[in-house]
């Protein structure tokens, strides 16, 4: 627990240093590193969507269909984050709502 404190801690003061590089530099818009690390999450929960969904038909366990529909609905959230222009436009909060609604579920 304490790990995670200081590792919060450190990187909160190097970001405010600038020794964190960006990921939305306001009013230019998004940059190469958060493009790429989004589109390698949505990839991501897009391929674990589906590795969950193939046993769903076959499976007794409704915990499948519930994990599957919570991973979809994180990966919709974080592709229409992805689309965002800036970090109140509505897509961003369509975004963010399909991602409280998966991990609320």
């Amino acid at each position: 627990m304490l790990e995670s404190y200081c590792f919060t801690s450190f990187y909160a003061m190097a970001a405010l240093e600038g020794m964190v590089p960006p990921f939305f530099v306001p009013g230019i818009g998004q940059t190469l590193l958060r493009m790429t690390v989004l589109g390698l999450a949505v990839t991501l929960f897009g391929v674990s969507a589906l590795l969950f969904a193939r046993p769903v038909p076959q499976s007794k366990i409704r915990y499948l269909y519930w994990l599957f529909s919570i991973v979809g609905m994180t990966g919709v959230g974080l592709a229409s984050v992805f689309f965002g222009r800036a970090p109140g436009d509505p897509i961003s909060w369509t975004g963010r709502t399909a991602m409280f609604l998966g991990e609320s579920i």
